[in-house]
């Protein structure tokens, strides 16, 4: 309470609302005490009426705001949800892409293989080597098998294709009479590993080293090498000749239409199989040189490796 003399005003502050009696009385004796009644009304944010509306908006914006909150929720969920599928759809789409890519691949790769082996048999049937045709065509009849075999799958135990190049090799060496040697070195980890590989990915680059390298050379010591050695994350194939080069072979036109046909047909394989961890370097092909002549040609070849368990 505070008593403003000058203006002769006493000021109530604090006071709920409600009914109260006042005593007033200047002199030292009570019993003289002048008695009024006042009554405090509510201000207006006490009513009740107020307070409950106030109440319901303040619910009412939070149920509000808690259901756009979980309504936002579930349409970023869906969202997600949605994206997640598609990407899913994308990644089916685009495997299933791959994998049609690569039957179309080796349906191109396996007609002109085998096309040639069925001129080597027909070239030893004309010269009446009835020894040689029987020898080729048990040979020619394993590697029908296996290469037909193979090209049902993406990928074949790396044993199953060493088979398929040995034998082509083979082949080829009969057709030709043996003119060149062929070796072979197999690091033992690619074997111990059960090491899965894409069929005949190397088998266009040991062609071309013997049709467009080492027949046309007329060296006696000419040799086809094949190796194959194992990384943490990849085979490196190497096809080695010692043949003419590729700058001699540049006059066998014919020839390199085919050969260009191969190397692009093996270039698409390596990148599918390799996915986005392929680089240009993954396939290098080297032009060897001895005391400043052409002396072969070396293809280097990386492969990423999955295993069977």
């Amino acid at each position: 309470m505070e008593i403003c003399k000058n203006g002769g005003v006493i000021s109530f502050d604090n006071l709920s609302h409600g009914n109260y009696d006042i005593y007033f009385n200047i002199e030292p004796n009570f019993n003289n005490a002048e008695h009024k009644y006042i009554y405090f009304e509510k201000r207006f944010w006490q009513n009740l009426w107020l307070q409950i509306l106030l109440s319901i908006l303040i619910l009412y914006f939070i149920i509000s705001f808690s259901r756009q909150q979980q309504k936002r929720k579930v349409q970023v969920a869906e969202l997600n949800a949605e994206n997640f599928q598609k990407q899913l759809e994308i990644e089916l789409f685009q495997k299933k892409l791959n994998e049609v890519k690569l039957e179309v691949l080796r349906a191109q790769m396996n007609p002109h293989f085998i096309f040639n082996s069925l001129n080597s048999i027909d070239n030893f049937i004309i010269k009446n080597d009835k020894r040689s045709a029987s020898e080729y065509l048990n040979t020619f009849s394993k590697l029908i098998r296996n290469t037909l075999d193979s090209s049902r799958n993406e990928l074949v135990p790396f044993s199953k294709d060493f088979d398929t190049i040995k034998w082509y090799v083979a082949l080829e060496q009969m057709r030709f009479r043996h003119i060149f040697a062929f070796e072979t070195k197999i690091g033992e980890s690619i074997f111990n590993n059960n090491t899965l590989v894409p069929p005949m990915l190397v088998q266009p680059f040991i062609e071309n080293a013997i049709l467009h390298g080492l027949i046309p050379c007329e060296r006696t010591d000419l040799k086809l090498l094949f190796e194959a050695n194992m990384t943490d994350e990849a085979i490196i194939y190497t096809i080695t000749d010692n043949g003419i080069g590729r700058k001699a072979s540049q006059s066998y036109k014919t020839l390199n239409i085919r050969k260009s046909e191969g190397i692009n047909i093996t270039t698409q394989r390596l990148k599918i199989h390799n996915g986005a961890a392929y680089q240009s370097s993954d396939m290098s092909i080297y032009d060897l040189e001895k005391d400043g002549l052409p002396s072969g040609t070396r293809v280097e070849i990386k492969i990423y490796t999955k295993h069977v368990y």
